[in-house]
């Protein structure tokens, strides 16, 4: 619930949910390491870090984003999984 309601892109009424996500980091990556990613290479892909969690706006689809699951991953130097906002609403409401 915490992740759900501290996603910094929900507070925007502009945002379309259809196009947030959540990169779920299964180790806390180096501090270096995150300060190197904190500016996105693409003007317009937002993300925010979090505590082993990465928020992401990407206002023209998944698809095209540059900075996606395989790039934080490699960036970071850990294991990431990536879920869009739909299907991490529906995870937590089956286990609340």
């Amino acid at each position: 619930m915490h992740i759900i309601k501290n996603n910094p892109f929900t507070r925007d009424p502009e945002t379309v949910e259809e196009r947030l996500y959540m990169t779920f980091l299964y180790n806390t990556p180096r501090a270096d390491m995150v300060r190197r990613l904190q500016k996105p290479k693409q003007s317009e892909e937002h993300y925010v870090f979090g505590d082993k969690i990465i928020f992401l706006y990407y206002p023209n689809g998944y698809g095209t984003a540059v900075m996606n699951n395989n790039a934080f991953e490699k960036g970071l130097k850990v294991a990431a999984t990536t879920r869009n906002w739909k299907t991490v609403n529906k995870l937590y409401e089956m286990i609340k």
